[in-house]
């Protein structure tokens, strides 16, 4: 996002609940094709990780009602840069390390967007959200070490 200084807070948060909404879909399609590769160990993760963005999905937007009812969304999901998952096959790394991607993404995100507005509760939510963010990045990390060398996806 290059404007993202010019983004006012109902922008930040409109494009915060934007991202949360693509990390939580992308989770549960992964846990979909994992599902369908036999994969339940992998399928149960994503399926964890889901409902930790829906979580933050529900915390942005509660704010963003709470701060901005009744207004329109001025912003789009395509101002995120958002890139789709691959329509091939893929194997368990594969998912993990588009993840990890995603998680690395969403705490950058929530890093500027916690040094650029400057409501305090603002920020308090926004470096609340990036801890968690960086904290989905090792459980995502700690999944791809802890699979077995053989596997080279």
């Amino acid at each position: 996002m290059n404007d993202s200084a010019r983004l006012d807070l109902k922008d930040t948060l409109d494009l915060a609940i934007f991202l949360e909404e693509d990390e939580m879909e992308r989770y549960e399609v992964l846990a979909d094709r994992l599902e369908g590769q036999r994969t339940p160990d992998g399928a149960a993760f994503f399926r964890y990780m889901a409902l930790n963005e829906a979580r933050h999905r529900s915390s942005l937007a509660a704010r963003r009602g709470a701060l901005f009812r009744g207004s329109e969304v001025d912003v789009t999901r395509t101002m995120l840069g958002l890139v789709g998952l691959p329509a091939k096959a893929f194997t368990l790394r594969d998912a993990l390390e588009i993840s990890l991607i995603g998680e690395k993404r969403a705490r950058e995100f929530f890093k500027a967007a916690h040094e650029r507005v400057g409501d305090p509760e603002m920020q308090t939510l926004f470096a609340r959200i990036a801890s968690e963010e960086t904290e989905h990045e090792r459980l995502v990390q700690r999944e791809l070490d802890r699979l077995p060398a053989d596997i080279l996806g």
